[in-house]
């Protein structure tokens, strides 16, 4: 079961890209601040200084805006601090525009970025737009259009006109490539909750956008959350069409994918042969875990008939190439081979790897999209 699991989770490929373009204003967190009397502020200043995060928000929002109180930025720059030293997004998006602007603060761009992707990891609209911002205009970032688009979609998702807007204008200025590429990017950062919280059902959004754009990692990588139900419900139908769609294209991970789903019957009849003839495609490919899957067919007599030796040779360069499970394989199988059978295996992984890839860096890629 835990090598099913790894199999499918080893489906996984992304990549990025950018250029140059205008400017977009930082947000800050949108409202419409309510009058504040004398009394209000009081209780404010009460509550803030015993630690009351959304107190020190709203009194560092009145002293940014003069509201109840003289406006001063250095006073806004102390309570914002304050909230956003304790994990207050709004806040923490709050200190990232003063950085931005110089205000109350030695303006600092870089600085701004950082108080930005805390609030962004928190959800918060409004940074994950002047993220976008800062991508799009180079502020504390290199500009990066695709990235810049990125977190513009991901502004959108969270509710931020302003992202959307800015999403549908950068959308204009981006090659398609770009777009894919942001996408991917987007589904990435949801996959992983580093730089967003994790949100499987988001990061298949955004792989199913980059899948139907024509992105055959996308593809490949959807299914594998279909198999597993990672996100989505679980659909070996669409999963095997996913797969089928990048095998056509010669993407040698769609030619492992089929061959598990064949191998696993998920979805179809349960096929070796067919299993087999798939695993086989993706290691003409240039595909290394194929190549443990293949063998093992070999070695068992499983979709083909017994080959101890072509076995060898492929359960070899898996274990090579650091396979989980492929080195046991391969202690187990060589006392069932003689000294030249040994050998002949031996030249014949040599002679794939020098076709192919150097073991243990990445799996061949597939064609240019």
């Amino acid at each position: 079961m835990f090598l099913w699991h790894l199999a499918w989770a080893a489906l996984l490929a992304v990549a990025q890209v950018a250029s140059p373009p205008p400017s977009q204003p930082p947000q800050q967190q949108a409202n419409t601040p309510t009058p504040l009397s004398a009394s209000d502020i009081s209780q404010l200043k009460t509550k803030a200084e015993v630690g009351d995060s959304a107190a020190q928000l709203k009194l560092g929002r009145a002293c940014d805006d003069g509201n109840g109180v003289s406006q001063n930025d250095d006073l806004a720059v102390k309570w914002y601090r304050k909230a956003a030293e304790q994990g207050n997004a709004d806040a923490e998006n709050e200190l990232g525009v003063m950085y931005r602007e110089g205000r109350g603060v030695e303006k600092s761009k870089e600085e701004a970025v950082n108080w930005y992707r805390k609030a962004a990891k928190q959800t918060n609209a409004a940074a994950m737009f002047n993220l976008g911002a800062a991508y799009y205009n180079g502020d504390g970032v290199a500009i990066n259009d695709g990235i810049a688009f990125a977190w513009f979609l991901a502004a959108e998702d969270a509710g931020s006109t302003n992202g959307h807007d800015a999403a549908a204008r950068s959308a204009s200025e981006l090659k398609d490539y770009q777009k894919i590429d942001a996408y991917l990017k987007l589904a990435d950062m949801y996959e992983k909750g580093v730089e967003l919280r994790p949100d499987l059902s988001a990061a298949a959004k955004w792989y199913r956008a980059a899948a139907a754009a024509g992105n055959l990692a996308a593809r490949v990588q959807l299914a594998s959350m279909m198999v597993l139900g990672r996100g989505v419900p679980q659909d070996f139908v669409q999963a095997r069409q996913w797969c089928e769609d990048a095998a056509k294209e010669k993407y040698s991970p769609g030619s492992f994918c089929l061959g598990l789903i064949y191998l696993q019957g998920l979805g179809v009849v349960k096929n070796l042969t067919e299993a087999a003839k798939w695993f086989t495609r993706a290691v003409d490919q240039g595909h290394v875990t194929s190549t443990l899957y293949l063998g093992e067919m070999y070695w068992k007599g499983e979709g083909l008939s017994v080959n101890k030796e072509k076995a060898y040779t492929w359960i070899l360069v898996a274990a090579e190439a650091g396979v989980p499970k492929a080195k046991e394989d391969l202690e187990l199988l060589q006392k069932e081979l003689d000294s030249r059978q040994l050998k002949r295996a031996q030249k014949n992984a040599m002679v794939w790897r020098g076709q192919h890839i150097l073991p243990g860096l990445r799996e061949a890629p597939g064609p240019p999209n």
